[in-house]
C-alpha cells in the first residue's frame, strides 16, 4: 500500500490522531483521575490509570492516523524513559500545543514561524521554571514517595532507606519469599551466589569470616592436588579462605568440610555465577575489590594469586565481600563511569550502574512481601515508581497540581497562556471541579495557595504536600514542545506498507 497525504488532509489526520490518543490518557491526570478499561487480545481485560500503559494500547485501523499516533506516543515514552514520570502531563501539554499551532496555521501563519515561536517560548519558560525550583527537604522526599506510591507505609520505608544511603540507585527492590516485607542493609559488595551446601554453614543462616583470603578459579576444580599448597598454607596460618570455582569434586567437598570441623578457621566453597557474562563481571569487580587474580585452567597457583578482604559473609543465597577502597578500585569505578557515556542500551546502562553502586559497598535491599504473586507484583511496581520519584526529586521540587506552570503563564504572552494552564485545568476537569473558580482564587491569593484535589481543599504552599519533581516538569515541557514543533512543521505523510497486516503493529 502506498499513499501520500498532504496539507489539509494531513492536519485533519493529525487532529484525529491527537484526540484518539490523548483524550483517554489525559482523563487519568491527577490523584482522582479516571481509570481506563483495556481489552487487549494478548491479555485478559484490565483497568489502568497509567498513562504509558494506556498509550501503548491505542492504535487506529486508519494507517495515516496510526502513523501519527506512533509519533505522538514517542512523547510519553521518552518522558517515561528519562525521568520515570510525567507521561500524562506531557500529552496534556502536547495536545494543547498542537491545537494552538493548528489554530495559527488556519489564520495563515507559516508553520516554520510557529515552531520558532514555540522554541522561544520554551527557552523563556525554562528560565522561569528554574527560578521557581526549591531545594528538596527530607519531608519532601517522604511526601513525593507517598504520593507516587499512594501508600504512606511505602513512603516511610523508602525514605528511611534513602536517608541511610543518600542514593536511590543503592536501593534495590526484590520480591520476598513470603508475605513479609523485609529491609536488609548490606555493607559490602554482594553477589547472588552462596556456599555449595548447608554443611558449610554449621546450622547457621550465614557464616562471617574476618581477615579472609579469597581465590577465584575460572574452571571446574576436580583435583585436590591443584590447590593443596593453598590449603596447607591456610592450615599453617590458621586463616580463613573463600574459594570460588565453576564446581567442585566430591573429594574436595568432603576434605574441606573435614578441615572446617577440625579447625577454628574456615574454608568456604562458593557456587559460581549462573550466567557467563554476569560471572565475568563479578570476577572483574572482585579482582579490584580484593586485589586477587582470576586463575585460568592450567595456570599455576601460588600465594600471590590470593586476594584479601576485611570480612566476607556467606549464606546459601549470596556472598558479601567487604574489601579495601584502593587506588585500583577507584580507577575501576571511574572506568565503569566512563562506559556509561559511551553506551546507549538501557540494559547495559542499568547493569553498569548497579555494579558501581555495589562497588561502593553500601546498599539496601527491600524484599517486598504479599499474599499472592499478583499482590507482590503490584506492590513492587509502586515501590519502583516511588523510588524513581525520590531520585528525580534530588535536583529540586516545584509546587504541584499545575500551580507552577499557572504562575509562569502570567509572565508569558497572553495568547499562549492557555497552553501552560492546560495541566491545572485538566486536573480540575477530571475531578468535576470548575477550573475557572480554582484558577481565579489562586491568582487572587498571589499564588500562595494551591488546590489539593485529593483532600478537596485549598492549602497554603508553605504547608502543602502536593509537589512535583523539577526534572519531571522540565522534561515534560521539553518533550511536548519538541514533538509539537516537528508535527506542526510536517506537510506530508507518506504511507508505504507492503503488507496491510503490518499497520496494526506499527508503533514506536
Amino acid at each position: 500500500m502506498k499513499k501520500v497525504i498532504s496539507k489539509e488532509s494531513y492536519y485533519e489526520k493529525l487532529l484525529l490522531g491527537l484526540n484518539l490518543l490523548c483524550d483517554p490518557v489525559i482523563n487519568t491526570l491527577g490523584p482522582k483521575g479516571n481509570n481506563i478499561l483495556i481489552n487487549n487480545d494478548e491479555f485478559l481485560p484490565f483497568i489502568s490509570n497509567d498513562g504509558v500503559t494506556i498509550a501503548k494500547n491505542i492504535y487506529s485501523e486508519d494507517e495515516a492516523i496510526n502513523t501519527i499516533i506512533s509519533i505522538l506516543k514517542e512523547a510519553s515514552l521518552k518522558t517515561e524513559e528519562e525521568v520515570g514520570d510525567g507521561t500524562t502531563t506531557t500529552l496534556v501539554l502536547l495536545k494543547s500545543l498542537i491545537l494552538y499551532g493548528l489554530e495559527k496555521i488556519k489564520k495563515g501563519e507559516k508553520p516554520i514561524n510557529i515552531k520558532k515561536q514555540l522554541d522561544n517560548y520554551l527557552k523563556e519558560i525554562l528560565i522561569l521554571l528554574e527560578k521557581e525550583k526549591r531545594k528538596t527537604t527530607k519531608k519532601d522526599f517522604f511526601n513525593i514517595a507517598c504520593t507516587s506510591a499512594n501508600d504512606e507505609q511505602i513512603g516511610k520505608i523508602l525514605t528511611k532507606a534513602f536517608n541511610k544511603v543518600k542514593d536511590e540507585k543503592a536501593i534495590i527492590i526484590k520480591e520476598s519469599n513470603n508475605n513479609e516485607t523485609i529491609v536488609e542493609t548490606i555493607n559490602g559488595y554482594y553477589f547472588e551466589a552462596g556456599v555449595i551446601s548447608n554443611s558449610f554453614l554449621l546450622n547457621e543462616k550465614e557464616v562471617i569470616l574476618n581477615d579472609c583470603y579469597i581465590l577465584i578459579l575460572d574452571y571446574y576444580l576436580d583435583n585436590i592436588d591443584i590447590i593443596s599448597n593453598i590449603y596447607n598454607l591456610m592450615i599453617e596460618k590458621q586463616s580463613n579462605l573463600v574459594l570460588i570455582a565453576d564446581g567442585y569434586s566430591e573429594e574436595l567437598k568432603n576434605i574441606t568440610i573435614e578441615i572446617n570441623l577440625e579447625n577454628d578457621f574456615k574454608i568456604m566453597l562458593i557456587n559460581t555465577i549462573d550466567y557467563e557474562e554476569k560471572k565475568n563481571e563479578v570476577y572483574e569487580d572482585l579482582k579490584y575489590l580484593t586485589n586477587t587474580k582470576i586463575i585460568k585452567k592450567d595456570d599455576n597457583i601460588n600465594i600471590n594469586d590470593l586476594g584479601f578482604a576485611k570480612e566476607i559473609k556467606c549464606s546459601l543465597q549470596q556472598t558479601i565481600v567487604i574489601g579495601k577502597t584502593s587506588k585500583e578500585l577507584i580507577k575501576h569505578i571511574n572506568k565503569l563511569n566512563n562506559y556509561l557515556k559511551e553506551i546507549k542500551d538501557k540494559y547495559y546502562i542499568d547493569n553498569i550502574k548497579e555494579r558501581i553502586i555495589k562497588l561502593k559497598q553500601k546498599i539496601i535491599i527491600i524484599y517486598v512481601g504479599g499474599y499472592t504473586k499478583t499482590e507482590k507484583k503490584e506492590l513492587i511496581m509502586r515501590y519502583n515508581d516511588a523510588l524513581c520519584s525520590i531520585g528525580v526529586c534530588k535536583k529540586g521540587i516545584l509546587y504541584g497540581s499545575g500551580l507552577t506552570l499557572l504562575k509562569i503563564s502570567e509572565k508569558i504572552n497572553n495568547e499562549f497562556k492557555i497552553v501552560l494552564e492546560s495541566p491545572i485545568r485538566q486536573i480540575m476537569k477530571n475531578n468535576n471541579i470548575n477550573e475557572n473558580n480554582i484558577i481565579n482564587k489562586i491568582i487572587e491569593n498571589n499564588y500562595q495557595i494551591l488546590y489539593n484535589v485529593k483532600d478537596e481543599c485549598f492549602e497554603n504552599i508553605s504547608d502543602t504536600k502536593v509537589i512535583d519533581a523539577y526534572l519531571v516538569v522540565k522534561k515534560t515541557l521539553e518533550t511536548a514542545f519538541s514533538i509539537a514543533g516537528l508535527l506542526l512543521t510536517t506537510s506530508h505523510l507518506i504511507i508505504n506498507f507492503h503488507n496491510k497486516n503490518n499497520i496494526k503493529n506499527y508503533e514506536l
